[in-house]
């Protein structure tokens, strides 16, 4: 890879890795629940969850009702809130992240690997013509949508002049702070839950 600093003292190529596109994978499962007649409510913000032995209610802010079999707790950064909505300790802590869209003559071209360095973690991957790079930062940060810090960029920056120098100096697109939600062990919280 002819964009990275020589000299690493080793890596590791994975040919058959990816990158989740999550805006295809959400469109994709909204589509099959629509298809298995179930319904998808945008922005709807849940007031109250009634846990009960066969059926659960939960209560919406615009007064309506909904019951239901079963429960799936997928809120991300407010997961904890809506835990605790229906009594349940979720253990899940958000934190904020940055990413910045570059551009450069020398971007990583869409044939290109994702470059993520361990010691301090920094990656970059090919994405829109450009590179979608990151100083992985991770801030505990309140479950709502994060500003752009601008010493997280220059971080950044610093970070690539190591890796990919001329990366280091590329255009900013685009940059912006998302959450990333994480359990105390960092494992997945996926599954039944026995409460």
């Amino acid at each position: 890879f002819p964009t990275l600093v020589t000299g690493s003292l080793a890596g590791a190529f994975v040919p058959d890795d990816g990158v989740i596109d999550t805006h295809g994978l959400l469109e994709a499962l909204q589509r099959e629940v629509r298809a298995q007649g179930g319904e998808v409510r945008l922005r709807a913000e849940v007031l109250r969850v009634e846990r009960g032995p066969g059926v659960h209610r939960v209560t919406l802010a615009s007064a309506e009702r909904l019951e239901a079999r079963h429960l799936v707790f997928a809120g991300g950064a407010w997961s904890a809130r809506v835990g605790a909505l229906a009594g349940l300790a979720m253990p899940v802590e958000p934190r904020r992240r940055h990413l910045a869209l570059l551009e450069s003559p020398s971007a990583p071209t869409a044939e290109h690997p994702v470059v993520w360095r361990l010691d301090d973690e920094v990656y970059f991957r090919p994405e829109s013509g450009g590179a979608l790079a990151s100083p992985c930062d991770e801030e505990a940060w309140p479950p709502e949508v994060p500003p752009t810090a601008p010493a997280q960029l220059a971080r950044l920056g610093e970070l690539l002049a190591g890796l990919a120098p001329s990366l280091a100096s590329a255009q900013v697109r685009r940059a912006w702070g998302c959450l990333r939600s994480f359990a105390p062990e960092r494992e997945f919280v996926v599954g039944g839950d026995p409460r």
